[in-house]
């Protein structure tokens, strides 16, 4: 156990690091370059926007091969390799072209590590705690390193932090006794690529699970973009923002470590439906206007919504679906509802915004997530569900 307590908590650590280091800091750097406001949006957006094709895609490949994570190993590498070349574009078109091919490999990534989790056997809660720790330690990083050097420095570190879990990944596959999926057996050899996507679409419980998550990861996700708009309106300073950003993304890990102890009390079915309640009531209060010392000081509501929604739905998915298409099922999952919703409440929030502000944006939000709400409740997720064998 505690080789594989090692390797989850350095998958996690350096991959939700190599985000943290990007992400948060890609914006700046493009103005620093020359680019327009509706460019940056279109390039940032593409990150996303791509992962709806590349995760279902490189998920059945992944699949076929027989859950191999030499897969996941190409992907790091190829991936830190090929975005350093983005240190050296200048060019709109050619920025954003290269930019959509370095994520189409780095997006399956993320749920493929969350797959391999799942497999194990590995309490979720406890592993994906540590992507929220990752993530906060890669913009505190990633931050000091680029006041000195500057901007460009992000490529670097980003590309450091994928070969790290590269290297993480590696120390797996010489420790095949820990994942069961690599366990050389004959009737692993019969379910090498048995099963396919429309066997999870014909799985109305895990559709209706992704069509309510839609509504609930997209606001949730989104809501990063826009919470400077509403900050801001009600008189708070960019400094106070970031400040309040990155303690939203801390909170989320101890909210995932007690994840496992919490659902064992309440059943994770119902879990998911308290955190999808406490996201919309969010949402709608911060639709009304409340001060910045209240915005401040709540910061933990997103770790109880993040912490437990993401850690209990990947649980729920290994709960819903057969256990050889589990990785079918996140990567399905990770495009439909988490990349798809995204999109689609960053375009909705950026209408919304220019019309309304900041306030109207939430309100938004807080409805769409009470559909997902009344999805969740009309198809009986909220029920126990036994587990998939």
């Amino acid at each position: 156990m505690a080789r594989r307590i090692n390797y989850f908590t350095g998958l996690y650590v350096c991959s939700f690091a190599a985000l943290g280091s990007l992400f948060p800091f890609i914006g700046q750097y493009l103005a620093h370059i020359g680019f327009s406001g509706a460019s940056i949006g279109i390039i940032t957006a593409s990150a996303t926007a791509i992962g709806i094709l590349s995760n279902p895609f490189w998920g059945a490949i992944y699949h076929r091969r027989g859950n191999n994570k030499n897969l996941i190993l190409f992907f790091c590498i190829f991936t830190a390799v090929l975005s350093l070349s983005l240190m050296a574009v200048t060019g709109y078109t050619q920025f954003l072209f290269l930019y959509i091919i370095v994520f189409f490999f780095e997006n399956p990534i993320f749920p493929l590590i969350d797959s391999t989790t799942l497999e194990a056997n590995y309490p979720f809660g406890a592993a994906r705690k540590w992507g929220a720790v990752g993530y906060a330690l890669g913009i505190g990083v990633t931050g000091g390193i680029a006041d000195k050097i500057g901007l460009v420095s992000i490529f670097p570190v980003f590309a450091s932090l994928l070969l790290l879990t590269s290297i993480m990944i590696k120390r797996f596959i010489h420790s095949r006794r820990d994942l069961p999926s690599w366990v050389s057996s004959q009737s692993q050899k019969q379910d090498t690529g048995a099963g396919s996507y429309r066997d999870l679409i014909y799985n109305k419980e895990y559709m209706a699970l992704l069509a309510s998550t839609f509504f609930i990861n997209g606001p949730s996700f989104a809501h990063n973009t826009y919470f400077s708009f509403l900050y801001i309106d009600q008189g708070g300073t960019i400094t106070g923002m970031g400040i309040a950003l990155l303690l939203m993304a801390v909170s989320e890990a101890p909210f995932m470590a007690w994840s496992e102890c919490i659902s064992a009390r309440f059943t994770l079915e119902r879990m998911i439906l308290i955190a999808m309640c406490v996201c919309a009531l969010r949402f709608l209060w911060y639709s009304t206007g409340p001060t910045t010392p209240w915005l401040m000081g709540t910061f933990f509501l997103q770790g109880f919504i993040n912490g437990i929604f993401l850690v209990e739905t990947m649980k729920y998915i290994k709960k819903l679906v057969n256990p050889k298409l589990i990785p079918l099922a996140v990567s399905l999952y990770t495009a439909l509802s988490s990349n798809c919703g995204t999109i689609t409440c960053q375009f909705a929030g950026g209408i919304v915004v220019g019309s309304s502000g900041g306030k109207g944006v939430y309100l938004f939000y807080g409805l769409f997530n009470l559909i997902g709400i009344a999805i969740y409740l009309a198809f009986g997720l909220h029920h126990t569900k036994k587990l998939k064998k």
